[in-house]
């Protein structure tokens, strides 16, 4: 997109954002999305948004570092295929997360709870555990931006 405008006599030509970036901003209207959803008691659907949102934040984090993330089909949705993909011999999303407990922690609820097939099913958990769930995806998504992202 190419956008000139005029200012100060001459033209300013404005860039498009990267792809990394729009993945980044896009992650965060996903979280927020979700927040609103768990206040309206709509679990499932919180939880979809807050995996589109770790999934968007992941794969701008491997851009970033100039890492094609997967991209298509279910591998595309897969946050473990995602947070496995390598840059160079390094898997960069993972060895960060194992670097840090929190994370590790945050880590190992999503990735045991979360299955594509969700979107297709309730998860069919208490409401409790879908705020603990909540919690870990939005510290995850917090800490990628921050660390990794920006």
């Amino acid at each position: 997109m190419k956008c000139f405008c005029m200012a100060k006599g001459y033209m300013k030509k404005q860039v498009s954002p990267t792809e990394y970036e729009v993945l980044r901003v896009r992650s965060i209207a996903d979280i927020q999305a979700a927040e609103s959803l768990m206040e309206s008691e709509l679990y499932d659907h919180a939880m979809e948004q807050c995996h589109f949102a770790l999934e968007k934040i992941m794969k701008a984090a491997l851009l970033k570092y100039s890492v094609t993330p997967p991209q298509s089909g279910a591998d595309g949705h897969n946050l473990l295929k995602i947070c496995n993909t390598k840059a160079g011999s390094r898997k960069i999303l993972l060895v960060a997360i194992k670097r840090n407990s929190t994370m590790l922690q945050y880590w190992e609820k999503v990735h045991s709870k979360w299955d594509t097939d969700f979107r297709y099913r309730f998860m069919g958990l208490e409401p409790g555990d879908y705020d603990d769930l909540f919690e870990a995806y939005r510290g995850l998504v917090r800490w990628i931006r921050i660390k990794l992202v920006e």
